[in-house]
């Protein structure tokens, strides 16, 4: 699932070397948030072994910085690529200052990265030992979910454990792979629908919020989306999209409430429905 040539490590380099500058700028107060337009991406890159496409894992060195160089205690990552993080995931399982939370498709474990019954994106994996309950998968089963299932997502269940987390510093695996039009993750998520969601985590996390680019293989769809998330950064207004989900949708986030709420005061208290 990888391609190289010549330039690829130094491509890889300058793509994980130009979000670390962006951590130092934003938790050194120089911007407030910002966006790495960057690639190769890095979320499924797996210890000492790069992995779909994927050769550093940019957002996972950029949080050991921000938590050893600035001594951040708390850092929220989101990742909506249609693909689960699998790199991400593994660099901070056990670890209670990073808290995971990946949207991404599941199809029973079918779709990549795979792994059948035992793949580490079912809601099952919650965690372990010190960083048991900071990791959350919302796997959905099935193409073309939409605006409503992922902003479902955030009002039943990424929102609430952000605000009661109170990160530090936020990054956003911002795959595009989810929205309307990309071959491969035939979902509908719309440009809007990508600016709304960034905009819910700056107003949940009071700014300190980093998009990183992930995936994405509609050139349209990546460069609308990525649009979109900016224009929210700089303080664009969203609109509002209802957060109602599909019958399919609403099935996953019952599944992933199951797993994770019992970590999480803020939804044992709250109705999933």
């Amino acid at each position: 699932s990888i391609y190289v040539n010549r330039s690829t490590f130094t491509a890889a380099k300058r793509a994980a070397g130009s979000l670390l500058a962006l951590t130092h700028d934003v938790l050194s107060r120089k911007v407030r948030n910002g966006a790495a337009v960057i690639r190769p991406p890095g979320h499924h890159c797996l210890d000492g072994r790069p992995m779909g496409f994927c050769f550093l894992g940019n957002v996972p060195i950029a949080c050991h910085f921000a938590l050893d160089k600035f001594n951040v205690n708390r850092v929220l990552v989101v990742d909506w690529d249609v693909h689960h993080g699998n790199g991400t995931q593994d660099m901070f399982y056990e670890d209670s200052r990073v808290l995971y939370i990946s949207v991404h498709r599941y199809d029973q474990g079918q779709f990549y990265p795979g792994g059948g019954s035992r793949s580490k994106g079912s809601s099952r994996m919650v965690g372990e030992g010190a960083g048991k309950g900071y990791n959350l998968n919302i796997g959905w089963n099935g193409a073309h979910k939409s605006d409503g299932d992922y902003l479902a997502a955030f009002h039943r269940l990424i929102l609430p454990m952000a605000h009661e987390f109170q990160p530090e510093l936020v990054f956003i695996s911002a795959g595009f792979d989810s929205g309307l039009g990309d071959p491969l993750g035939e979902c509908d998520v719309t440009p809007k629908a990508y600016g709304l969601m960034t905009s819910l985590i700056m107003q949940a996390c009071h700014g300190k919020v980093i998009v990183a680019l992930e995936g994405g293989y509609n050139l349209t769809t990546v460069a609308e989306g990525m649009e979109s998330c900016i224009e929210a950064l700089m303080g664009g207004s969203q609109g509002s999209i209802p957060p109602i989900p599909s019958d399919s949708a609403l099935q996953s986030l019952d599944t992933a409430k199951r797993c994770i709420s019992k970590f999480w005061k803020s939804l044992r208290c709250s109705r999933s429905r």
